[in-house]
């Protein structure tokens, strides 16, 4: 903190548009960002009610930075310097507390707002003390951390947030106005990176100082930050790579802070992990092999994603070594976090649920006798349109929880039951080939009851046919010779299920005038994103089409497009512009990109349901024989699907 603002300090040039600092004033959100995830802990009771007074310091702390930065004065002055050290006042309370016995929050209270009032009422007049003070306090965190340690108390202060703060205070050091690496008029101010790593090592601090579990546990607030960060992320991928997903009775899903084990069927390899978390919007504690941590690249990946390995015998790994993933299963559980298996064991195009090994069973029946109650074990069946193409659909469906208080030590009755829960939401089909035959007629039969021409989604398509496949032997082949009945005529004819489709003519009519419009108005933009993104199209492909399993095809195509598609935003936005303006860059690429995407997908969709519409009407005679075709597909599928509820 300088006491005297003199012009050009915390190194960057000073100028007269917007905030006279702009990269140091606008790091300075960090700060509010902070204060408000502390807030949110509180709310959720994950930290202690002081931990209040360090959210309100810490956004305080970041209105002041901004206006010191961005419109210097006396008052941002005061704003700036007062409750950084404030909140240095109820760091050292809360370590001077536990060691004189008034508890952490006694010690917050006291030492936060005792020196806001004294620094507060002290700037004014001597600025320069309020510096000395800061010194002091920090002097007082080590000596009190030490000795907590000595007493055997868990530590709060550990080497990552001990690492945290060194860098910051070198990079402080580093790049004030006199330091060697300042550059008043690069956009990279360190200044501005002091600001961002003293907010989060703010925050690391409170995940521990102040959790309501204790310093040994901790509240992982950034770990949460984390999660729901790459749940909305995993979103984003999900849609971006399908043309729809649709979310089946997602309010099974055990509510917010219950401790949930969720156990899904494994058919679409790298793909599942992403879907399961786009579907509860959050990244749960994944189960994985260890062998994957055998690639280089990937082990700092689920490393960061807090992914569990698990030993496998199938993989030459010895299962003894699991009771360390069962450990972290359990402690997960126990802060009521969610935990995520494959209980299949390995993936596959699959035409039915493949075995359940024990392994979700023992999790959840260890952590109950690890005294974790209140456990929920959720079945989530995914089902894919294709593994092949690109952009094709997918549908997530939530089966009903298991309560594992039910089952009292036997392993063997629960994954029985999660067997049945698991196989009651995911495809079940004799055959590869019976599982696409009764979802064509499935489709077929949902597009007769949709007279204006509107399709099926891909989730009823699902539903229904698992209605066929549940149908007796006589009744599946019923459909199954209707249907080969039908293709014949629709490969005679040239025509297909959506001929008979009344209205496609208008609905395919009203997606190309949409997307005339958009390319009139938005063509040189559309054209350019197309052309941008096009290498990255063309690399999937090819990663693609080099991959025989269709189990892997999925996790190529997502891998490779995701790296790809990044890697080229980046480039082209930083060749394009310099400084803070490669963000702005960055987001009118990704905005450009999805309506393009959105706009050729009109197009294209708009073009082959006009063409359909002309086809049907030059082939009109053989239309007849089409629908009575398709009426046979009809009443076989309403037979079976009847008989098997």
């Amino acid at each position: 903190m300088s006491a005297v603002r003199a012009p050009g300090s915390d190194c960057e040039a000073l100028d007269d548009s917007g905030a006279a600092q702009d990269v140091n004033a606008w790091t300075s959100l960090g700060y509010v960002a902070v204060g408000l995830l502390v807030a949110d802990a509180v709310r959720r009771q994950r930290l202690l009610p002081a931990a209040l007074l360090l959210a309100f310091l810490a956004v305080l702390e970041g209105a002041g930075s901004v206006l010191f930065h961005g419109w210097p004065g006396d008052v941002s002055q005061w704003l700036h310097d007062v409750p950084f050290v404030a909140m240095l006042g109820l760091i050292a309370g809360v370590h001077v507390g536990r060691l004189a016995g008034v508890g952490l929050q006694r010690g917050a209270w006291l030492g936060g707002a005792g020196v806001l009032l004294v620094a507060g009422v002290l700037h004014p007049f001597a600025s320069s003390a309020v510096n000395a003070v800061a010194g002091v306090l920090v002097g007082v965190i080590v000596v009190a951390e030490v000795v907590a340690r000595r007493r055997g108390e868990p530590p709060i202060v550990r080497v990552g947030l001990l690492s945290l703060v060194a860098v910051a205070v070198v990079v402080y050091l580093l790049g004030r106005t006199d330091g060697p690496l300042c550059d008043p008029d690069s956009w990279a101010q360190l200044h501005g990176a002091w600001h961002l790593l003293t907010a989060l090592a703010i925050l690391v601090w409170a995940d521990r100082g102040l959790a309501v579990a204790g310093p040994a546990t901790g509240a992982r607030i950034l770990r949460n930050a984390t999660d729901i960060g790459v749940g909305w992320l995993a979103v984003g991928l999900v849609r971006a790579f399908h043309r729809s997903v649709d979310v089946i009775d997602r309010h099974r899903l055990p509510p917010a802070g219950t401790p949930t084990l969720i156990v899904a069927n494994h058919g679409n390899g790298f793909v599942d992990p992403i879907v399961v978390a786009a579907a509860i919007r959050r990244l749960p504690r994944f189960i994985a092999k260890a062998t994957l941590w055998k690639i280089l690249p990937a082990r700092f990946a689920l490393d960061a994603l807090a992914v569990l390995p698990v030993h496998r015998r199938a993989d030459g790994e010895d299962p003894a070594a699991n009771a360390a993933m069962f450990a972290a299963s359990h402690e997960a559980l126990r802060r009521h976090d969610t935990v995520a298996i494959f209980p299949e064991g390995t993936t596959g195009d699959r035409a039915h649920l493949d075995r359940v090994k024990s392994g979700a069973a023992r999790i959840a029946l260890g952590a109950r006798d690890d005294g974790v109650a209140g456990i929920r074990i959720a079945p989530i069946g995914m089902a894919f349109e294709s593994r092949v193409d690109t952009r094709t659909r997918a549908s997530v469906t939530f089966g009903e929880p298991i309560d594992v208080d039910s089952f009292v030590g036997d392993a063997g009755a629960l994954t029985a039951e999660i067997q049945s829960r698991l196989a009651a939401v995911s495809p079940q089909f004799e055959t590869v080939d019976e599982r696409e035959q009764l979802r064509m007629a499935a489709r077929i039969e949902l597009r007769a009851g949709h007279p204006r021409g509107a399709a099926p989604t891909f989730g009823a398509v699902v539903r229904r046919s698992s209605q066929i496949a549940a149908a007796p032997a006589d009744r599946r082949a019923a459909v199954v010779d209707a249907l080969a009945h039908w293709a014949l005529r629709a490969e005679m004819t040239g025509l297909g299920v959506d001929a008979l489709a009344d209205g496609a003519l208008r609905s395919g009519a009203r997606r190309i005038v949409a997307a005339i419009v958009a390319v009139v108005l938005l063509g040189p933009l559309l054209l350019t994103a197309t052309l941008v993104n096009l290498p990255a199209i063309v690399l999937v492909r090819l990663g693609v089409a080099a991959v025989r399993s269709t189990a892997t095809k999925g996790t190529v195509r997502m891998l490779v497009g995701f790296v790809a598609i990044a890697a080229t935003w980046i480039t082209v936005a930083v060749l394009a512009v310099d400084g803070w303006a490669i963000l702005v860059a960055l987001l009118a690429i990704a905005a450009i990109s999805a309506l393009a995407l959105a706009t050729w997908t009109w197009v294209v969709g708009g073009a082959v349901t006009v063409w359909g519409a002309i086809r049907r009407h030059d082939r009109r005679q053989w239309l007849p024989a089409l629908e009575q075709a398709r009426d046979q597909v009809v009443g076989a599928v309403r037979a079976a699907a009847g008989e098997a509820h």
